[in-house]
C-alpha cells in the first residue's frame, strides 16, 4: 500500500510556491532547510491518516505499522530541519516562519477534526501550503513586500481552483448541480484579484502572474469534467501553476 499523499492538488499548492521562492532566494542554507522541512511534514499526512485509521481499518491493519514508522521519521526529520532552518534565518524571515507555523497548525487541526474537505478547510489548506513559499522567500533574502506579493498571487490563484474542484466532487457525490459555488467562487476570486491589482494593493505585475491559475480555475468551473476526467483538469492546473511560477520569477527580477 502506497503512503504518498493522495491529495494531488496539494503537490502543486506546496511545490510551485516553494520552487518559485527558491528561484529568487539567494541567501544561505536556511531556505533549503525550510523547504525540506515543509516537504517532510507534507509527506507525514498520508501515514498519519493510515496509522490512525482514517483510511479504514483494513488499511490500518495492512500498513499501520509501516505508516507509524514513516510518520515518526517524517515528523522528526521535518522538525529537525525546521528548527535548524529557523535558527539560521535572518530576523526579517520570522514573520514568514510564524505565518507558516500558524496556518500549518490550523490545517492539522482541520484534519484532526475532519473538516479539511469542507470549503473553509480547503481554503485553509491553500493558505497553509502557499505560506511555505512565503517563509522560504523571506529566508532567502527576498524583500518582505515582494514575498507578500508572491504569497498573495499563489493563494488567489489556487483559491480560484478550490471552488470548482471541490464543487465538482460534491456534485458527483450528491448527484446535484451547484454552479453558483462552482462558477461564482472562481469568478469572485478573479474580480477580487483585479480590484486588488487596480488599487495596487497587489502590484499589477504580480496580479497578472496569478492570471493563469485563475483562468484555469474559471475554465474548469465553466466546463466541469466528469470525475473520470479529473486528471485532465489536474494537468491543466499544473500547466497553469508552472506558468504562474515563471511569471512570478520574471516579475521579481523585473
Amino acid at each position: 500500500m502506497k503512503l504518498a499523499p493522495r491529495e494531488h492538488g496539494a503537490y502543486g499548492q506546496l511545490g510551485f510556491p516553494l520552487s518559485a521562492a527558491l528561484a529568487v532566494a539567494h541567501r544561505g542554507l536556511s531556505p533549503w532547510l525550510l523547504t525540506a522541512s515543509a516537504v517532510s511534514f507534507f509527506l507525514a499526512h498520508e501515514p498519519a491518516l493510515v496509522a490512525f485509521g482514517r483510511r479504514g481499518q483494513s488499511a490500518k491493519q495492512q500498513a499501520g505499522g509501516r505508516a507509524l514508522r514513516m510518520l515518526a521519521i517524517t515528523v522528526v526529520a521535518g522538525a529537525a530541519m525546521g528548527v535548524t532552518g529557523v535558527w539560521l534565518v535572518p530576523a526579517a524571515a520570522y514573520l514568514g516562519v510564524g505565518a507558516a507555523m500558524v496556518l500549518g497548525t490550523l490545517l492539522a487541526a482541520a484534519v484532526v477534526f475532519r473538516v479539511e474537505k469542507t470549503l473553509p478547510g480547503e481554503l485553509v489548506a491553500a493558505a497553509a501550503m502557499t505560506s511555505a513559499g512565503f517563509a522560504v522567500a523571506l529566508a532567502g533574502g527576498l524583500p518582505r513586500a515582494a514575498a507578500e506579493q508572491h504569497w498573495a498571487a499563489w493563494f488567489l490563484g489556487f483559491a480560484a481552483a478550490v471552488f470548482p474542484v471541490r464543487a465538482i466532487v460534491v456534485e458527483h457525490k450528491q448527484r446535484a448541480e451547484s454552479p453558483a459555488v462552482r462558477i461564482g467562487g472562481a469568478v469572485a476570486v478573479a474580480v477580487l484579484t483585479a480590484v486588488l491589482g487596480t488599487a495596487r494593493v497587489i502590484e499589477p505585475r504580480f496580479a497578472v502572474a496569478a492570471a493563469p491559475l485563475i483562468a484555469a480555475g474559471i475554465y474548469v468551473a465553466v466546463r466541469p469534467p466528469q470525475m473520470k476526467q479529473m486528471t485532465r483538469a489536474g494537468w491543466l492546473l499544473i500547466a497553469a501553476g508552472a506558468l504562474t511560477a515563471a511569471l512570478l520569477i520574471g516579475a521579481t527580477w523585473a
